[in-house]
């Protein structure tokens, strides 16, 4: 997925381009394009995937035992609890986000809610999906 998002990241102003001018462009494309968020959240989504990715990786390592696998969900956990706390969006999100709001285009603090929410719904999944497993690790089962 990161490398997916970024190949559409990099593109991003060519295909807009493109699909702007067409006459028959699929409504959803130009739904896309004509969002002045739209690129925030690519790259916001970018950040993410990447973040995650790394953690699967080392998740999914050949020797890697079920402390390992608590510990590397927990570390992302930590990660995701102190960019939400510190309200953390990468740079290049940010800014984009201070030319849109300094045109008028979006309402920064809309967005970061939905930044937030992001960050408490994924901490919340992890939390969900890792409960049984912490069990089983503080209980000696592993």
């Amino acid at each position: 997925m990161p490398a997916a998002v970024g190949h559409l990241i990099d593109m991003f102003e060519r295909l807009k381009s493109y699909s702007l001018s067409l006459n028959k462009s699929p409504i959803a494309l130009k739904e896309l394009f004509i969002n002045p968020v739209a690129e925030c959240w690519l790259l916001f989504a970018h950040a993410q995937a990447a973040s995650f990715h790394e953690t699967v990786l080392e998740v999914e390592g050949q020797n890697i035992g079920m402390v390992e696998v608590g510990a590397a969900l927990e570390r992302m956990k930590a990660k995701l609890l102190e960019r939400r706390d510190n309200k953390f969006v990468p740079a290049k999100v940010q800014m984009l986000l201070t030319c849109l709001e300094d045109d008028g285009l979006v309402n920064l603090s809309q967005f970061m809610n939905a930044v937030d929410d992001y960050y408490q719904t994924s901490i919340d999944y992890l939390q969900q999906w890792t409960s049984h497993l912490m069990r089983q690790i503080s209980n000696g089962r592993h």
